[in-house]
């Protein structure tokens, strides 16, 4: 418990130091900006630039790249989605092959990667000869692969070493980040002969034959398969490190346990992106228009079940007594508003457990549901509008009932975006798993919001409109 209080508070102080640095950089005082991003770690200084305005986010990592190319290039490791397509786009070609010169060669293929087609030719020429065939050799790769997130610097030991002539391999090695505490063992065709633990190599005298002491691999990736059998193979066996093989069955390279849990966290993010009915994972603070472009298309289709649920209401408009039109669409309008809710709830619930939005958030996070959810309440609801109000001319009713259903489900979508956003902070502040109960509590809101706000205006149009 002390330990979740320690990183709220840790991503509250991001959330603070992000606006005071939009104040430095809009004020032009650099110096004190960059003295503000120096001391962080690299996955903190991501996050403060992370929450940043579009604009502003190239001009602070322009100041670490000044000041130091290797931590910039850390930096860039950990930021959003968003932030690295932003800061990439800004920077010059020399400039990312320095960034990436010094990462390990999965990292610096991630970073090419995201680059368009014509740049990355740019970026590779400037790297060293090795960098540039090893990120060549990952580029070649599906980038959900296993070869398209293993590395291609780890230590091999030939079966034929002795434990002496293992371990002054494993000394003259060069020193690699989240390095393994396993060296893989191969045979003379590069085949995959097993491995060994470290403290495998201290246990035995120095004249030991590799042969004999190494631990055979039950089950190794190779390099075609997709990610998510990298990461079922590391639960299943408890592996900190996979080997992955090529088409010949030789050792191509490993996939670290870091990378294990990126691709966990992206694998379980894009199944909430599915059960929140959006095309993509979407990040908490993605600019307006990407939000749009990944959630409205899926309004369209839950329009359409809601139209289908309203042509059987249609079927018995003779036993309905009164506005025929607007009990047909009262389904839709509430629907609608439960639709757009959960949406933002998935992408929320999301974001609470990856740390990327706080308390300190809720008022940018809000406002931007606000905006989304006018946007995609207007584009359903002149839809729905015109239906029903093409449906009221055919049973002869008032064809203005459409402004009616048009409006209802502006508000309710609006309302049901701002509520998806608000419950699950709401909860997780109240110390409830948000995602649980967020999907509950927005329905039922929605449903009752919708109806309220359709027939509320039905009936100040009978009243004083005549309908």
């Amino acid at each position: 418990m002390l330990e979740a209080r320690g990183d709220e508070n840790k991503r509250t102080d991001n959330a603070v130091r992000a606006d005071r640095l939009d104040e430095l950089l809009e004020a032009g005082r650099t110096e004190e900006a960059l003295e503000l991003l120096k001391p962080l770690h690299p996955t903190d200084a991501a996050d403060v630039i992370d929450r940043l305005p579009d604009e502003l986010r190239p001009r602070a990592f322009d100041l670490l790249v000044e000041c130091d190319c290797d931590r910039a290039a850390d930096v860039l490791l950990e930021l959003g989605e968003e932030s690295l397509r932003v800061i990439l786009a800004d920077l010059e070609p020399v400039e990312i092959s320095g960034l990436v010169r010094g990462m390990d060669s999965d990292d610096a293929a991630d970073v090419v990667a995201q680059l368009h087609e014509e740049r990355r030719a740019d970026i590779i020429s400037g790297l060293p000869d090795e960098d540039r065939n090893e990120v060549a050799e990952l580029l070649k790769y599906p980038e959900s692969s296993a070869g398209g997130i293993m590395r291609l610097e780890f230590v091999r030991i030939p079966v034929s070493d002795t434990v002496a002539e293992a371990t002054d391999r494993v000394r003259r090695a060069a020193p690699q980040d989240n390095e393994p505490p396993i060296v893989y063992v191969v045979a003379r065709d590069g085949r995959l002969a097993g491995h060994l633990r470290l403290r495998d190599l201290l246990r035995h005298p120095a004249g030991t034959p590799v042969r004999d002491i190494v631990r055979p691999v039950q089950e190794a990736a190779h390099v075609l398969d997709d990610q998510e059998q990298v990461a079922e193979l590391a639960r299943k066996y408890d592996y900190s490190t996979v080997a992955v093989l090529d088409e010949a069955e030789r050792l191509a390279g490993i996939v670290t346990s870091d990378d294990i849990l990126d691709v966990v966290v992206e694998e379980a993010s894009e199944d909430i992106a599915k059960l929140g009915q959006t095309a993509d994972i979407e990040d908490a603070f993605a600019p307006v228009t990407r939000s749009i472009r990944g959630r409205v298309p899926w309004l369209f289709v839950s329009l359409l079940g809601g139209l289908l649920a309203s042509a059987v209401v249609l079927l018995f408009r003779n036993a309905i007594e009164a506005r025929v039109v607007v009990a047909a669409f009262m389904p839709i309008v509430a629907g609608m508003g439960g639709a757009a809710g959960n949406q933002a709830t998935n992408i929320v619930v999301r974001a609470l457990a990856l740390g990327e939005v706080t308390r300190g958030d809720i008022g940018r996070l809000l406002w931007k549901q606000v905006r989304v959810g006018l946007f995609a309440g207007t584009a359903t609801g002149l839809a729905a509008g015109a239906l029903a109000a093409g449906v009221a001319v055919l049973v002869r009713g008032n064809p203005l009932l459409g402004g009616l259903v048009m409006l209802a489900m502006v508000l309710n979508v609006t309302v049901g975006s701002t509520l998806g956003a608000m419950t699950p902070m709401l909860l997780a502040r109240m110390g409830k798993d948000p995602a649980l109960a967020s999907s509950l509590l927005l329905t039922a809101t929605t449903d009752m919001v919708g109806l309220f706000i359709l027939l509320g205006l039905a009936a100040l149009a009978l009243r004083f409109a005549g309908f």
